[in-house]
Parts: structure tokens; C-alpha cells; sequence
């Protein structure tokens, strides 16, 4: 005789076992408690969001009422220098840029409101693309869409900003880009094997002879190319005191620490070289003088690239500050008898470059025909390099009357390099690229070197000495 349902609701109840009802009604407050998470989550967000554009647009408000300042000329007028205005500060932003992920949602939220971006990732190489290699035709995988609580604006802006998946491909590009190199070279060979053997062959000694000298002259050259190696070296005891009396002493944020040609440093630029502080344009040009300073009597020692190093103020001179390239504004700037050294001779001319809020470095180098760009975030920003090199062809034919042609020198944008991981090391980096690329130095530093990197800058510019830490 079949049990009855009621009967069989009050066995279950009695066994402890939840009803229909019971278990439906409990969905129905976990399915609530899911939907009050996600509505929090997405406030969050949004708040976030806000956060950020607002941050943006005063950034870029500011950015903008110093674009038209007057005050940044070429010459090297003191007061000029001192009258202009200051770069932001991370107290100006009040955000908290210890992690690497709050300075990327900063640089790619002022992105999405630019129509002229900074340099960060988000903006695309517009450069003609290579031919596709055999791995580029394999169909990718389609990546899912997600909803997100992000205006479209920003929305687009976030995507694709995945560092890992960047360096990810990076890394593959750079081991197919070897294996190429590795099967150029070894063709190369054969056919200067081939070439040897014809020549012997026809018993001509002299056309050997000659031969064979021109391969002993290339690697010669080769090894002459052969990047060197940069000691990384603690502070001694007393230079670690020098530092710690320096970033302690008590005196005004005006009290001048240290002097060299026409700039001088003030303690508040010693400070914005302590742990967690923005570089400022005083103590990234009084290191760049300095870089000058050794560049020069490495040239009269017949050692390293022949160099020069630009001021920060130079390319938003020739480009950033107008929106548009104009030689004519830096065109004094590098003449011989103002920089001690003529540019038309140098192989390598390094340019900080400033992003608003992010410090890059390039470099026209003029030996190897390749114009780079070093971004510690892995950004690219074409206007820089195209500038540069417009700046490179009307320097020659200015400074001597040579007619170059830039349009086939390589474009690089460099991503096995040394990657920041904080919100506020760009400036050290961006120094270290430029200190590095005029040495041919390999760039074997990283994230973990910038505390030293500060402590060292603050003793080196505080003697008015690059070798007071050797």
C-alpha cells in the first residue's frame, strides 16, 4: 500500500531531511546573497573607476597648463629653470602606487580619455608589420567576452593590458627572431665558405688574401660591438652614511645640496630620490649633465660609443608640446660650442623621454641605423621614434650640410629588457637605460637593483661625481 505524501513529508521532517520547500527557499537566499555580492562588487568597480578618471583629468589638466608655460627654453637662463613649472608628484595624485596594478589602471585610464596616448601598452604599433611566419597563420584561439561594470571607455581601455600575456608572447617572438638569426648567420658562413673555396680554386692568392683580410676586419668589428658589463657594487659604510646624513638632515626643502655647471639640487630633489618618490627633472638632468661629463672623456680616451645625452626638456621641445614637430625649437639647443660635442660625430644621441607621468628613454643610434625606445611598462609610442628620427635628418643637414635618409633605419621597441614592478621606479629605470645604452651595456639590472640605484644617485649627485660610488 503506497505511503500517503503527507505522510511522507512528516517521516523526512522527523528524519531531519529538508523538504522541497526548505531546499527551494534556500536557493532562493543563496541566489540572493550571489546577486547582493556581484551588485557590491560591481559598486566597487565603479567607484573605482570614478576614482581613477578623476585622478586622470587633473593629471591632464595640469599637464596642460604646463605645455604652455613659457618658461622652458633652451638656453640655460637659472631662473628660467627654476620659474618653471613642476612635473606631478605622487602627493598630487594620492593614490597608492605600491603596486605595479594601481600605476597600470592610472596610465591606462589617462589613455582612454587622450586621444593622444602616453606611450603606455595600449597603444598600437601602427609600424609596418613583418611578413608572417609560419606560426602567425595558425588560427588563435578567440577570447571570450565578460561582462564588466566599466564604462565602454574604460572597458576598452583595460583590454588586452595583460603584462603576462605580453611578456609571454615576447618571449616567443624573441626565440623565433634567434632561431632566424641563428639560420641568417649560418647561410652567411656557407656562402663565405663557397667564396673562399671558388677563390682557391681559381688560384688567385691575392683576391684570398684580400678575402680573408676582410673577414679578420669584421670580426675585429664584432668584438669592438661586443656589449660590456656594469658592476653593480654596495655602498661603503661611510658613503651609506653619507646617504643617511644627506636624507636626515634637517634643514629647508630649499637648502641647496649640490651644484654642477648652471643646475643646482635643493634637498626636496635629493628627497624625491628616497624609497617610494618620483624622479624629478632636477635630479634626472643634473645625472644626464653628469653622463655628458664622462661621455666627453671617454671620446677623448678613444673608449665606448661616442655620446650625447638630451635634457629632460628636450623632446616635449621638439615634439610633445605642440602636439607636432618642430626642429627649429631645439635646433640651438645642440650646438658644439653650448654641449661640447658635435652631434653629427656622436653614435648614439639619448633622449629621456616623459610621459606625464611615466619616464621613458630612446635612443638615435646613428652607428647601428636603429632608432629604440626603452619603456619599463613595455609601452610603445611611435611618435617618439618618428620624431627622432625627422630630428636625426634635419641635425645633419644643419649642423653638416649631410643629406641622411631614416625611413629604412630599424624601429625597435625592446621587450626582453629590465620591467618595472611598482608605480614609481620608472625614473630610476628610464636613467638606467640611458646610462646603460651609452656604456653598450648589457642591461642585466632589475626591479630588485632600484633601492641601491637611489642610494647611489643620491651620493653621486650629491659629489657632483659618477665615479664616487667605484
Amino acid at each position: 500500500m503506497p505511503v500517503p505524501a503527507w505522510m511522507q513529508q512528516q517521516q523526512q521532517q522527523q528524519q531531519g531531511s529538508p523538504s522541497r520547500q526548505e531546499v527551494r527557499e534556500m536557493e532562493r537566499k543563496e541566489q540572493e546573497i550571489r546577486e547582493m555580492r556581484e551588485k557590491h562588487d560591481a559598486e566597487a568597480m565603479r567607484e573605482e573607476a570614478k576614482l581613477m578618471l578623476k585622478k586622470a583629468i587633473e593629471v591632464a589638466q595640469i599637464a596642460v597648463k604646463n605645455h604652455v608655460s613659457g618658461a622652458r627654453t633652451g638656453g640655460l637662463d637659472t631662473g628660467a629653470y627654476q620659474r618653471r613649472p613642476k612635473r606631478m608628484t605622487l602627493e598630487d595624485l594620492d593614490l597608492d602606487l605600491t603596486k605595479k596594478e594601481a600605476y597600470k589602471r592610472l596610465l591606462e585610464t589617462m589613455n582612454s580619455i587622450d586621444s593622444d596616448p602616453f606611450g603606455t601598452p595600449l597603444r598600437k604599433d601602427t609600424r609596418p608589420s613583418a611578413p608572417p611566419s609560419k606560426e602567425s597563420n595558425k588560427p588563435s584561439d578567440p577570447t571570450p567576452s565578460t561582462s564588466s561594470p566599466l564604462s565602454p571607455k574604460l572597458l576598452e581601455a583595460s583590454s588586452g593590458l595583460n603584462l603576462k600575456i605580453s611578456m609571454a608572447l615576447s618571449k616567443e617572438s624573441l626565440k623565433t627572431a634567434e632561431e632566424d638569426a641563428r639560420k641568417l648567420e649560418i647561410e652567411a658562413l656557407h656562402k663565405k665558405l663557397d667564396t673562399l673555396e671558388v677563390t682557391r680554386m681559381k688560384g688567385d692568392d691575392e683576391e684570398l688574401e684580400e678575402l680573408l683580410k676582410k673577414e679578420e676586419e669584421e670580426e675585429r668589428r664584432k668584438k669592438k660591438e661586443k656589449k660590456v658589463k656594469v658592476s653593480i657594487k654596495k655602498l661603503s659604510p661611510e658613503l651609506e652614511g653619507l646617504y643617511m646624513h644627506i636624507m636626515s638632515r634637517g634643514e629647508s626643502m630649499d637648502t641647496v645640496i649640490s651644484k654642477h655647471k648652471q643646475l643646482q639640487l635643493c634637498r626636496s630633489d635629493m628627497l624625491s630620490l628616497g624609497p617610494g618618490q618620483w624622479l624629478t627633472d632636477e635630479n634626472i638632468n643634473f645625472y644626464m649633465s653628469l653622463l655628458n661629463d664622462r661621455a666627453q672623456r671617454m671620446i677623448k680616451d678613444g673608449k665606448g660609443p661616442k655620446c650625447y645625452f638630451t635634457n629632460t626638456f628636450f623632446f616635449n621641445k621638439l615634439y610633445r608640446g605642440k602636439k607636432k614637430y618642430e626642429y627649429k625649437g631645439v635646433r640651438k639647443w645642440t650646438k658644439k660650442v653650448k654641449i661640447g660635442v658635435n652631434t653629427t660625430e656622436c653614435d648614439k644621441i639619448i633622449v629621456p623621454i616623459h610621459q606625464q607621468v611615466h619616464w621613458c628613454c630612446a635612443v638615435v643610434d646613428v652607428s647601428r641605423r636603429q632608432l629604440v625606445y626603452y619603456d619599463s611598462m613595455l609601452g610603445k609610442d611611435q611618435s617618439v621614434l618618428e620624431s627622432l628620427a625627422q630630428w636625426i635628418q634635419d641635425e645633419m643637414k644643419d649642423k653638416a650640410d649631410l643629406d641622411i635618409n631614416t625611413s629604412d633605419w630599424e624601429r625597435r621597441y625592446p621587450e626582453d629588457i629590465p620591467i618595472q614592478q611598482n608605480g614609481y621606479d620608472c625614473g630610476v629605470f628610464a636613467v638606467k637605460f640611458a646610462e646603460y645604452s651609452g656604456l653598450d651595456a648589457i642591461l642585466d639590472f632589475s626591479q630588485s637593483d632600484m633601492p641601491l640605484f637611489r642610494k647611489q644617485m643620491v651620493v653621486q649627485l650629491a659629489k657632483v661625481d659618477l665615479e664616487a660610488i667605484s
